[in-house]
């Protein structure tokens, strides 16, 4: 059986997290508390440990990919299972097989902040605190875009 692998709530308040360098492969076998890859958030940056055993079969979201708590970032399962439509698992209508350890409205209502919310980089909300800028005026400069921290740097202001 597939197993759909969420972004965790790893501390009150927590939203979202980018995902660092993934530690495994597609393909490759995962056992259950292996790190499957860093999650980097505005308080801490941590290695994800594997909830279930199996292979590997699909990274939905690559590295440096925001994601809200809740979202499907990777896929494990046995290499004979038949891998889910991708579209209906970016949708979130998938089936559920996902352990988690927060209830489902939660998820809910992160998504629903998540849309109201600006999308960038822990990196890059550092970089525009340093900078004193706001991030509703750089996100105007690139809209529908994760910022990262180069969209800041390269921000000017007054043009």
């Amino acid at each position: 059986m597939i197993t759909q692998i969420q972004i965790p709530l790893a501390f009150e308040n927590m939203e979202e997290a980018t995902i660092g360098e993934w530690l495994v492969e597609v393909g490759q076998q995962v056992d259950k508390e292996q790190p499957l890859c860093e999650l980097i958030t505005e308080k801490t940056t941590f290695e994800f440990p594997s909830p279930v055993e199996g292979t590997l079969r699909l990274i939905v979201l690559p590295a440096k990919s925001v994601a809200a708590v809740g979202e499907i970032i990777c896929l494990i399962g046995e290499p004979k299972d038949e891998l889910p439509d991708l579209e209906t698992l970016k949708n979130g209508s998938g089936q559920s097989s996902a352990k988690s350890t927060f209830k489902r409205s939660a998820v809910k209502s992160t998504f629903a902040k998540r849309n109201e919310r600006i999308r960038a980089t822990p990196a890059a909300r550092r970089a525009a605190r340093e900078r004193g800028i706001s991030l509703e005026k750089i996100v105007a400069a690139y809209p529908d875009k994760v910022l990262i921290e180069d969209d800041v740097n390269n921000f000017k202001e007054n043009g």
